[in-house]
């Protein structure tokens, strides 16, 4: 037998002398402590009445009306017409666009497809990218990138706007009396 062998033994081999769940011997309990003050014995469970009336002491109906305050209930809230119609309104505001959303929710189901928001004149396409973009980091990359093709459509639109200005017009100094030369047409 090598070395390695005495210092190795196998975890998982059936080893029969040590039980994880053995329970250590039991010790010996200490006696009671007990208090050398006598305490009151309850009263037996017989000889009460949860309904009886409280023992109070005699006095007279003046005395007991004077000294017990006078609770009165809380004004009702002062509801009016207005306030009525108000609410009717806004409840009548919500229910329609409750029915909004569910006509659209059952459209999704119906088609498997989100219904087309933008542009908002004239919806050609999906877009909600706070909708349809859950990570916030990837969320917030799409909004920049959208926002940077917009600036890119703003810069070409001037461009062409800037360029179409320059091939109708003439010049006024110099050899050509037509701008177009410059583009060459």
């Amino acid at each position: 037998m090598s070395k390695m062998d005495e210092t190795y033994s196998n975890p998982f081999e059936d080893n029969m002398d040590v039980n994880p769940f053995a329970t250590a011997a039991p010790k010996a309990m200490s006696p009671p402590v007990v208090s050398a003050q006598p305490v009151a014995a309850p009263p037996p469970p017989s000889s009460f009445n949860p309904f009886a009336a409280p023992a109070a002491p005699a006095a007279s109906p003046a005395a007991i009306s004077a000294s017990t305050p006078v609770i009165t209930p809380a004004p009702a809230p002062l509801v009016t017409d207005s306030s009525l119609a108000a609410r009717e309104a806004e409840l009548q505001r919500r229910l329609a666009e409750l029915e909004a959303r569910e006509r659209v929710a059952a459209e999704v189901a119906r088609t498997g497809e989100k219904p087309k928001n933008w542009p908002v004149c004239y919806p050609l396409t999906r877009h909600a990218i706070d909708e349809d973009i859950g990570d916030p980091v990837a969320r917030r990359m799409v909004k920049f990138t959208y926002y940077a093709y917009l600036l890119h459509l703003v810069a070409l639109t001037l461009n062409m706007v800037g360029a179409l200005a320059i091939l109708v017009s003439s010049m006024q100094s110099g050899v050509d009396t037509t701008a177009g030369s410059n583009f060459g047409i």
